[in-house]
């Protein structure tokens, strides 16, 4: 049986401040290869909340951080967890983020050739709370099953 220790966990990102509200995590991964990519957002306490979502490399078993997305470069009041996939040869990045316009949790999508080529301003919504019926919806995570993608979301 294999335990979970928290004492000998590694620290991959550090947290923007110290104290209370400020912490670096809501982590996705995804492995191409042998090369892993982890996605994770950096938060402060409110009003800032969740203000950046990066992607970044493992390598030589530390975090390079390879692209960030601010949270104004897409008009959002805080960004939160977004999975991360390969397919074929696009990467896709599905961030969560609270709308300005109306303060509710979606899901967007980006699109890119390369891991570090992601342009915010070509982000769309791809999973709104109102068109399910939701109150928001977030933090998504992607399994691939035969032929087709799953998405679970909070």
């Amino acid at each position: 049986m294999i335990g979970f220790d928290p004492d000998r966990g590694q620290l991959f990102a550090v947290p923007p401040d110290e104290g209370r509200g400020s912490w670096a995590g809501a982590p996705g991964a995804f492995r191409d290869g042998d090369a892993l990519f982890v996605s994770y957002r950096l938060r402060r306490p409110q009003p800032t909340r969740g203000y950046e979502l990066r992607i970044a490399a493992m390598r030589n078993g530390r975090l390079e951080d390879v692209w960030r997305l601010r949270k104004e470069e897409i008009g959002a009041e805080s960004v939160e967890r977004a999975a991360l996939v390969r397919v074929g040869d696009r990467w896709r990045v599905y961030p969560s983020y609270v709308g300005g316009e109306d303060r509710k949790w979606r899901i967007g999508f980006i699109e890119s050739s390369s891991i570090d080529g992601f342009d915010a301003r070509a982000m769309r919504p791809v999973l709104d709370p109102d068109a399910v019926g939701m109150a928001a919806v977030k933090d998504p995570w992607l399994v691939r099953e035969r032929d087709r993608w799953l998405m679970f979301v909070s």
